[in-house]
This record gives C-alpha cells, structure tokens and sequence, in this order.
C-alpha cells in the first residue's frame, strides 16, 4: 500500500517585535524583504549547502525545479535521516542489496511550494509530508532563524492556516460531513473468528458520517469533542484512538484534514486519493502541483476576499 501524501500549508508574515496591533511590517522597514529573503533561503540551501542537525540526526536540501515570480519557486526538499546501520534488502530475492553506513543518509523528495503573490505583505508556503515523515519543522525553524538574523526587530511569523488548533484557522467553521478515527496494531481478539484463528494486530477504522443535507459540526467543534490521555492517544466515546481526521470541503473537493495525529501533527490535508504515485512509490510532481496549486488558491481567496 503507498505511503499516505499529506500537505501542509503556511502563511509568511513579518512583523515587529512587541508591536501590539500584529500588522504586517511594512516591506520597506525590512534590511531584506519576503521574497528577496525566501529566494536567498533556498539557493542557500541546495545539495552544497545542505543543512545537517546532528542532534536529531536529520538533514535537508532544496532542489528547485519551478521559479514563476519573484520569491515563488517550487520543487522538492531532500529530507534525509542518518545516524544508524541497516541493510538494504532485494524485495523480491531477500539478498542484501546495500549495507548503510550509519554516516549514509537516506534521502526521501518531498514537495514544496513558496508563493510570494505580487501586491501581497505576505507569503505562502506548502510543505508535504511522506507517510508521516515531514521536514517543516526543521525548514521553518531554520527560516525563522535567518530572517531574523537579517532583520533585527523583526520576527517572521509562521501561521498554521488549517487545523482546528490554529486561532488562525481559515476554515474553523467549515462544516465537517465524515470524521473518522485510527487505531493502529489493535488485537484482534473480537475479531479473530473472522480470521481463521490469525492473531496479527490489525487496524482499526471507526468512521461517523452525517446523513444527507446534515453535519457531524465544524471543524473548531469537533477538536473540541475528544482529549488525549497521558500517551498521547486520542479518548472519544470511551475508546483511545492513534488519529482523527476530517473531511471539509477545500480546493473545490472534500479531504480529509488530520485534527489530531503522530506528534500532534494537525492540519495535514491528505491528499493521496488525488495524486498519481510514480513507480518509486512517491507522487508525481505535476500531480502533487496541481493538488497544492488547488489548495493554495483557495487559502488565498479566503486570506484576501479576492
């Protein structure tokens, strides 16, 4: 089964530091402004200048394919783990292939796309994620350091724009139809006599679908329907649940949008449904581009009124 594809999407906004009103900064205050700094940013940071964090044992680089504006550029990120030895299998033959090194690091492509639209004081950027595993931590912490290096006074503030726990939600009050939950590697005690006696742990899906022309609620109710308990796991009805996700209506489709998940990762858009995988197993990129052209669209219609 392929890797679950998800998309994250930000909002770029420079202000001042301690400036009571939030406004935007006037691009004119900065040493340097949005776009010029996120251009600078990713060709800082290509395959000769690859960012290591030796503690997390991760890595990145840009590799851009696409530049359409000034400051707008797409491509792939190149997120790369290190820090162990594993032996790399022949899937069919069961031979050993390749034996990393602990020092190797093995890369995975991940799309991005930064879009400084023209007359706007702000930037957008779309960051995926490949069966979980996700880079947008490390890349915006990492940009928020530089930006601020180069503009002293300012901070570069980077808004979640879904996801029920961001107050900058754009779609907080979206009318959500489905809601489903995961459990992974459940037992399978109440189900093995459909099993033949099997006793490998299972996934468990519990979805809730609201009748024709209803809503289970919005978005912003739903997060508020369930906790977590002290591990982490999601309680609702009396059962501990891995994830939560959401189907709410954006970029012209319904998708389902994580409220909760691993690491507490919410607001990811599931976009695998949509997307064409290639024969690596990761998307194809004018599938992935035109899901996140889609998506981006539509956040900027509702960010702008326009």
């Amino acid at each position: 089964m392929p890797a679950a594809i998800g998309l994250r999407f930000y909002q770029l906004v420079a202000r001042r530091l301690r400036d009571r009103d939030k406004s935007p900064a006037d691009p004119t205050e900065l040493n340097v402004d949005i776009p010029t700094f996120l251009t600078r940013f990713v060709n800082d940071r290509l395959e000769d200048g690859a960012v290591s964090d030796e503690e997390k044992e991760r890595s990145y680089y840009f590799e851009p394919t696409e530049t359409y504006g000034v400051g707008s550029l797409r491509g792939t990120i190149n997120y790369g783990t290190f820090g162990y030895a594993s032996n790399i299998r022949n899937g069919k033959r069961k031979a050993i292939a390749f034996k990393r090194k602990a020092t190797d690091v093995e890369d995975i492509p991940l799309y991005f796309d930064i879009w400084c639209p023209t007359r706007a004081n702000f930037a957008m950027i779309a960051l995926q994620s490949f069966g979980g595993k996700s880079c947008v931590h490390l890349v915006l912490h990492e940009m928020q350091k530089m930006f601020e290096a180069l503009n002293p006074g300012y901070r570069l503030h980077t808004i979640k724009l879904m996801g029920n726990d961001s107050p900058a939600s754009l779609f907080a009050n979206a009318p959500v139809k489905t809601m489903t939950f995961i459990r992974h590697n459940a037992s399978t005690d109440s189900f093995s006599s459909y099993r033949n006696g099997l006793a490998k742990p299972v996934d468990i899906q519990v979805t809730y679908k609201a009748k024709r022309g209803g809503m289970l609620g919005t978005l912003r109710d739903m997060g508020g329907t369930f906790s977590e308990n002290d591990t982490g796991l999601i309680l609702f009805e009396g059962e501990t649940y891995h994830e939560a996700t959401a189907e709410v209506m954006v970029g012209k489709r319904r998708r389902p949008v994580g409220i909760i998940g691993p690491n507490s990762e919410t607001g990811t858009i599931d976009v695998s449904e949509t997307i064409t995988y290639a024969n690596t197993g990761h998307p194809t990129f004018p599938t992935i581009k035109k899901q996140s052209n889609e998506i981006m669209q539509d956040f900027f219609t509702r960010l702008t009124g326009t």
